[in-house]
């Protein structure tokens, strides 16, 4: 574990975790568990979670994980491998559905799909999305709708009859990661205590927001960066656009390190309230 101590992370930060490859399997609305055989991954990630608790001194571990079942999947084998590697050390696995990936919806397959085969619509799906959400500033656009005009025409045809459900929008996925920031803002001796070691285990679309949001706390905090009420989605979506060169995918069982400022900053943490006040009543009217 030697090969970890120039990687240890500061007090200061907050560790994710992506989760470990699923299965590419389009049935069950895209909530297929993880592959087979992935031991070995899942050993190399508690060997590194064991040596941040050892250097933390960390009495418990803590991994609070996305519902989806590729996310509980690879916390539970995580956890398997961390008690291989220390069985007196205490697991505790939190599932929230504030960390879940976006809500595809429910979608028809070809009679004929098998497991791994590709799904043509869900690609178109998520282009519509992203035009919509992006282009068109309609962070309400829900993924799968294909927007029928009053004439009866769609904007998106190759999506009609395609979804016996729509999924979520844009901004149902980012209220969630909102709230999620705000209870660690508010309950931050609870959720992140010093002789705890919390892992946050999710997806890549969440992965990239809270990245993308600690950089824009950032501003807020030094900057005195401030932005419209309502559209800090497409504020961390300029963020993305702009430094995705930079940036590092993340791969399956990827660990980042994202600054606590997401958690310490008042001025950002009202922000982020503001935001959820705005659509809440926005979605009542």
């Amino acid at each position: 574990m030697e090969r970890f101590a120039k990687e240890t992370p500061p007090q200061d930060k907050i560790t994710l975790l992506r989760h470990l490859k699923d299965i590419n399997d389009l049935r069950n609305n895209r909530d297929s568990g993880i592959e087979a055989g992935q031991e070995q991954a899942a050993l190399e990630v508690a060997n590194r979670i064991a040596f941040y608790a050892k250097e933390r001194g960390a009495k418990a571990i803590i991994i609070f994980s996305s519902t989806k079942n590729r996310a509980t999947e690879s916390a539970e084998l995580v956890r398997e491998k961390l008690r291989s590697i220390d069985s007196h050390l205490k697991i505790i696995l939190s599932p929230s559905v504030y960390l879940s990936d976006l809500d595809h919806g429910e979608f028809i397959l070809p009679e004929n799909y098998m497991s791994g085969d590709r799904h043509d619509i869900l690609q178109i799906a998520w282009d519509a999305f992203i035009t919509e959400s992006f282009t068109e500033n309609n962070p309400n656009y829900r993924y799968g709708d294909p927007i029928v005009k009053e004439d009866g025409t769609a904007k998106y045809p190759e999506l009609v009859g395609q979804f016996t459900r729509f999924g979520e929008s844009q901004i149902d996925s980012n209220i969630r990661i909102y709230k999620a920031i705000v209870s660690g803002y508010e309950n931050r001796d609870r959720i992140f205590p010093k002789n705890i070691l919390s892992i946050v285990l999710t997806h890549s679309l969440v992965y990239a927001i809270l990245k993308n949001l600690s950089i824009i706390a950032k501003r807020v905090r030094k900057e005195n960066f401030s932005f419209k009420k309502g559209t800090l989605y497409k504020v961390c979506w300029d963020v993305y656009n702009n430094e995705k060169e930079s940036q590092h995918k993340s791969q399956y069982g990827d660990f980042l390190e994202i600054p606590i400022d997401l958690l310490e900053d008042k001025k950002f943490v009202g922000l982020l309230k503001e935001e959820i006040t705005f659509f809440e009543e926005e979605a009542m009217e």
